[in-house]
């Protein structure tokens, strides 16, 4: 079974992918420039995602996903950005509003309603695609 994480814990890890996905390599205070906290404060969180095998970092290195890191990463950013898009492109919230409300809803959600709410968008961005291609067949 996988070790529960903190919210704090699956920041860091969503952080961690999204400057790897920058195509950079990740340094502390990327991290710590990124979530707004101090370098001994990343230090002390790397620690802990280390000794839950989540992440590897040598001192003075880079720091680096392990696969189990990566699959959980991809998984806290999978939800964040169909959180955002539910709150922006169905409920049509501002921008800013879903992408904070997507950063508070993510860490709190089951799987279950995770996937209820994936096939609820996936219909619905389906059924606005239907409606578009019909609207535009009969001007």
């Amino acid at each position: 079974m996988l070790p529960q994480l903190t919210q704090s814990q699956e920041d860091y890890l969503e952080t961690i992918l999204a400057l790897e996905r920058g195509g950079e390599p990740v340094e502390v205070r990327a991290i710590a420039r990124r979530q707004g906290v101090s370098m001994p404060s990343v230090h002390g969180a790397l620690k802990r995602l280390i000794r839950l095998g989540l992440v590897l970092h040598d001192r003075y290195d880079y720091v680096r996903l392990t696969a189990g890191g990566r699959r959980r990463a991809v998984a806290i950013s999978d939800r964040h950005v169909l959180l955002r898009r539910f709150l922006s492109e169905v409920l049509h919230l501002p921008m800013h509003v879903a992408e904070e409300d997507a950063c508070a809803l993510e860490h709190y959600m089951s799987s279950a309603t995770i996937a209820a709410l994936t096939a609820f968008v996936e219909g619905a961005t389906r059924e606005r695609r239907v409606h578009r291609v019909r609207r535009d067949a009969h001007p």
